[in-house]
């Protein structure tokens, strides 16, 4: 199924859901609409937190980084594309594993991150919900074996 961003224009999600029980998501874009409809769909199953500043979701990834599983981040932002904020994120030490949602036009440079071993998994827009709750998952679970291994 491919998620209708029109049936969520009315409804107002809130900015983020926090609950030390549940994984955490940080979810970054600069349209409003997609952090509203990303956090709406992924809050039922996990803490989310939501940002449209790069930089300010890499201030709270710094801060956060022992708690943060996974971010999902738009590869198009003005300030800083996904790829670019993850180059950074190398920089703050956190282990999260890494999501694009990204468009047709930008699929090479994000499927060679992933080759790269750069992210986990790219998303294509329009975002298949189905699908991003599977890789979602995927990504998750990535996060938590890495985290066990390290511990050993």
């Amino acid at each position: 199924m491919v998620f209708n961003f029109e049936k969520f224009r009315a409804g107002q999600a809130p900015k983020s859901t926090e609950n030390e029980s549940k994984p955490l998501v940080v979810i970054i874009d600069d349209d409003e609409m997609n952090l509203r409809v990303m956090n709406q769909i992924l809050s039922a199953e996990y803490t989310t937190k939501t940002f449209d500043s790069p930089g300010d979701a890499l201030a709270y990834c710094e801060a956060e980084s022992d708690r943060v599983g996974v971010i999902l981040a738009d590869q198009s932002m003005p300030r800083m594309t996904g790829l670019e904020f993850f180059t950074e994120l190398n920089l703050v030490d956190c282990p999260a594993s890494r999501l694009i949602m990204t468009g047709l036009h930008e699929h090479r440079e994000v499927s060679d991150a992933m080759e790269r071993r750069e992210i986990f998994f790219y998303l294509i827009k329009p975002v298949d919900v189905e699908r991003l709750l599977r890789e979602m998952s995927n990504a998750m679970d990535d996060f938590f074996r890495r985290k066990d291994r390290a511990k050993r």
